[in-house]
């Protein structure tokens, strides 16, 4: 995973167009066209760059670089990583009513939720709650990666300016790791460190572990995408509202998913040790997840039904001259531990072959970000893009938070 994380971190984003996870984007700029894209982003509105890549890397992590995330966590915090990429077609003729959309893709969304309380605790241990309790309530986890084939169309005269389109894919679930606190979850530790008693209520599953080939499969699903586009003249230029929605569906995990449901407070006095020098003959060698988890709640092999990350962008743009836009956006990422994401982009055309722009933005898994990006065009066929939607990543990278990076290719036809 690390090194597919690399790879696309230098040489294979998508911004904007795509860095949104939606094909149709492209089909609003450039029409009939083969693309090869990808994307990938990271953000937290509370660990820095430093932080992340430290834990990524398994590097020492000092008091500097814990008392710095220390200082800026908030009573919940998130972190979110997105990484996709594929290969998509938009086809069709110019006195056709219709144009259509085939593609197949790879996603892969890791994203978490934590309270400064459970941070603390994997940090710095439960010292600093002797006689205290620590919440661990709304913490979740999620690693999901799947593949897809996309099959849709575009509708390009609706009222002689609209568009609409959809598509409906076909989905191989490869990995899983769902984890979920639920209602009230706390540790407490006894002032003379005696006891440790955790309050557990929380659910688990993950995909067979001994499936994880790279071509593996563990489940299938369907979902769908929807674009409409509504252009028309305001009295500042062209004008034009793009919604996109994709990911609208679900994967059924198959019956070797391994399910686990605590709700039960577990009381640890200690360790009983018949012999010190042999401890192959003591308890130690019964305590395992299994074991545990057996006693205080249960575990099963089953199907399990999952929502994937429904991702909704809705995009107003306005051209006020041939040389510039602006362009006014929110995104939300449902079933993904993800916040309200705003931005503002300005577009400028340099000239025929190159254009450019710089984006800022608020929200999402992060808090403010600035990015920036370039477009070329030549033998009149080709388009390269290439920039960062979080510049800041590479920057100031031990003070700041987030990142981002993009390289796309388009063969237009049109």
């Amino acid at each position: 995973m690390r090194s597919y994380f690399y790879f696309f971190l230098i040489c294979s984003s998508f911004f904007l167009q795509g860095q949104y996870n939606s094909e149709f984007l492209n089909y609003s700029n450039f029409r009939t066209q083969v693309a090869l894209t990808g994307e990938v982003e990271w953000n937290s509105n509370s660990l820095n760059n430093n932080f992340i890549q430290k834990v990524y890397r398994g590097g020492y992590l000092d008091n500097n670089s814990k008392g710095a995330v220390s200082s800026a966590l908030l009573q919940q915090n998130i972190f979110g990583a997105i990484n996709t990429y594929g290969l998509n077609a938009f086809l069709g003729k110019d006195n056709s009513r219709f144009d259509w959309f085939v593609g197949m893709k790879n996603q892969q969304y890791l994203n978490a939720s934590f309270s400064k309380d459970l941070f603390q605790l994997l940090v710095y241990g439960n010292k600093e709650f002797s006689g205290k309790y620590a919440s661990i309530s709304g913490a979740a986890f999620n690693y999901l990666k799947f593949q897809e084939v996309k099959l849709g169309f575009i509708w390009k005269n609706v009222d002689s300016v609209g568009k609409i389109g959809g598509a409906l894919s076909f989905i191989s679930g490869q990995r899983l790791l769902q984890y979920k606190a639920i209602d009230t979850n706390f540790l407490y530790t006894a002032p003379d460190a005696t006891q440790l008693l955790y309050q557990a209520n929380f659910s688990l599953a993950f995909s067979d572990t001994n499936n994880t080939g790279l071509f593996s499969s563990n489940g299938s699903g369907l979902s769908a995408d929807v674009f409409v586009e509504t252009p028309y003249q305001s009295r500042f230029g062209k004008s034009r509202f793009i919604i996109t929605v994709n990911n609208l569906g679900f994967i059924r995990w198959n019956k070797n998913t391994i399910q686990y449901r605590v709700d039960s407070a577990l009381n640890f006095k200690g360790i009983h040790v018949d012999n010190f020098l042999n401890l192959n003959d003591s308890t130690l060698n019964l305590i395992n997840t299994d074991t545990v988890i057996g006693r205080v709640g249960e575990r099963k092999k089953d199907y399990y039904n999952m929502n994937l990350p429904m991702n909704f962008l809705l995009i107003h743009e306005t051209s006020f001259t041939n040389r510039y836009s602006l362009r006014l956006g929110l995104r939300q990422l449902f079933n993904a531990n993800y916040k309200p994401y705003f931005f503002v982009e300005n577009k400028f055309s340099f000239n025929s072959k190159l254009k450019g722009g710089f984006l800022l933005s608020y929200g999402g898994y992060g808090k403010i970000s600035g990015g920036i990006y370039a477009e070329f065009t030549f033998q009149n066929q080709w388009v390269i893009r290439a920039g960062s939607n979080a510049l800041q990543g590479f920057t100031f990278y031990e003070k700041t938070f987030g990142g981002g990076a993009f390289v796309n290719l388009i063969r237009k036809f049109k």
